[in-house]
């Protein structure tokens, strides 16, 4: 059998700044598309947003400074807080401070190295069903990524770190995750403009149905 030839969707940066119209459509439709031109040539990029400035780190060893070194220094931005929040809780994607180092540390030695090389055949065949599943296709037949990659890290997730554990029907997870994801650029859009958080949003009714569908993850 013949691979299914598959061309990824093309991102075309703007080189110039984005009017605040143009922005919050590039938002909704693909945050990425937001991004400048610059972004993908220099190591730090500063950008003005709508009553904000927003700066791109795009170097290995910043982005290591902003995260590890001197995460300190650093807040969570309000648009992760207000577009993960509700799922995340005080997760450690979210949390800031002594509860973020607590939770990192907890969280450590799941990723030393003699950790991941056990966890590797598991994630390897996850990948391959992935892949399996992509060249069953139709030739020309569309790839949902968000929702493939969902679907790849939920199988790893259960499979390496809750081996045995009971998440009720994986596949509605599955499904309320990418749900709920999808509605996030709207999100993100709102917060851009300041919009209090009761501004209704497509997909509004459905992120917050799916907020319950998380009630059933081990924690």
């Amino acid at each position: 059998m013949q691979p299914t030839a598959i061309i990824p969707a093309r991102i075309d940066p703007p080189a110039q700044p984005l009017t605040l119209l143009a922005l919050l459509r590039a938002v909704v439709r693909n945050p990425i598309e937001s991004w400048p031109r610059a972004v993908y040539r220099e190591h730090l990029h500063r950008a003005r947003m709508p009553g904000r400035d927003a700066v791109f780190v795009m170097c290995p060893a910043l982005i290591r400074q902003v995260l590890v070194d001197e995460a300190d220094s650093f807040e969570k931005g309000a648009m992760t807080r207000r577009a993960l929040g509700p799922v995340l809780g005080d997760a450690i994607l979210i949390a800031e401070g002594t509860r973020w180092r607590w939770q990192r540390r907890a969280a450590a030695p799941l990723f030393r190295r003699e950790q991941l090389l056990d966890f590797l055949p598991l994630m390897i065949a996850a990948a391959e069903r992935t892949r399996q599943r992509w060249l069953s296709l139709p030739a020309g037949g569309e790839i949902d990524v968000t929702r493939e990659m969902t679907r790849t890290t939920l199988n790893i997730v259960l499979a390496t770190m809750l081996p045995g554990s009971s998440v009720g029907d994986p596949a509605r997870l599955e499904r309320a995750i990418a749900d709920y994801l999808e509605s996030t650029s709207w999100v993100m859009a709102l917060t851009i403009l300041g919009a209090p958080r009761w501004v209704p949003y497509p997909g509004m009714r459905r992120q917050h149905a799916d907020e319950t569908s998380y009630s059933s993850w081990p924690t």
